[in-house]
């Protein structure tokens, strides 16, 4: 388990009617689940005290924690910009006109999905 850096505690009125069970159930339709290597981002909730405990919800004196991670992948902008030009070039020279703003942004668009799968991953744990 992480060392919080910032807290902010809500107090929960007596009515709440939510059980732990409850709570396990609901967050496990959102599990978090890591990025395809075509997908950019993936977010999800994740075990606090890892994923071998299993459980996604702990109640620790009477408090509830929890984890959100956040998986997101990371292509620096100078790589795509190099390659839209080197694709740019060729198509120049093979016909001869440059390619327009709309051709370009399919172009950048093209790259960034084929580079995808290469690109670095960054994960972010966040402590509910």
């Amino acid at each position: 388990m992480s060392v919080f850096k910032n807290v902010i505690v809500y107090r929960i009125e007596a009515p709440w009617s939510q059980s732990l069970t409850d709570a396990e159930e609901a967050l496990a339709a959102q599990r978090f689940v890591p990025c395809t290597p075509s997908q950019e981002k993936s977010a999800g909730w994740v075990g606090p005290r890892g994923d071998e405990h299993g459980l996604l919800v702990e109640s620790v004196g009477g408090q509830w924690i929890l984890e959100f991670m956040i998986e997101s992948k990371t292509l620096p902008g100078s790589v795509v910009r190099r390659k839209v030009d080197e694709r740019c070039a060729q198509i120049e020279a093979a016909t001869g006109r440059k390619p327009g703003k709309k051709e370009k942004k399919e172009l950048k668009e093209d790259i960034t999905h084929e580079l995808l799968p290469m690109a670095f991953t960054r994960h972010a744990r966040i402590a509910v």
